[in-house]
């Protein structure tokens, strides 16, 4: 590296799996693989660390799962819908018994995160969990293809190509 802005940077992971995703977190960057996360601390090049844990990372098929609210990661894993916090990921759909779900396209906005996920049965459904109340609610089957924070408000297209507000003003 000269040190100049054009340097690049390449790194390499010997963890299996296809990556699933990347999202901010604090003051690095967190990239998932079904079964790690992999955390890139430093601000260039030089200082550049890589951190990888093996734990539950973004279920692949779900890379548009991941949302922020305040200080944790929200993402649907192979095992459910998690929190990521810094340490470990924590489960916040145990609530959902035996259903599974897969395909999870989510959004956030204040203290809400907002899924649409194809059931067992291959239904969509649109979820809400309140990080506030630690409790989940079924919405209605609402086929969200991306969600986008616009505004002070969480805008969710569907797959009609209608764009809805959703938990607006």
């Amino acid at each position: 590296f000269q040190g100049e802005s054009i340097d690049s940077y390449a790194a390499t992971q010997g963890t299996e799996g296809k990556w699933t995703g990347c999202a901010p977190y604090s003051t690095h960057l967190l990239f998932f693989k079904e079964s790690h996360i992999h955390k890139l601390y430093g601000s260039y090049p030089s200082q550049f660390q890589i951190v990888s844990q093996e734990a539950n990372g973004v279920e692949y098929g779900s890379e548009r799962s991941i949302a922020i609210i305040e200080d944790l990661v929200f993402y649907k894993s192979r095992i459910g819908l998690l929190t990521y916090g810094g340490d470990r990921p924590r489960l916040i759909s145990a609530a959902f018994d035996n259903h599974s779900y897969r395909n999870a396209v989510c959004g956030a906005n204040r203290r809400k995160y907002y899924c649409s996920m194809d059931n067992e049965v291959g239904e969509r459904e649109f979820l809400v969990y309140d990080a506030a109340t630690n409790m989940w609610h079924r919405e209605d089957d609402l086929n969200a293809t991306c969600f986008c924070f616009y505004d002070e408000q969480l805008l969710a297209a569907d797959s009609d190509g209608n764009v809805w507000i959703i938990d607006g003003g």
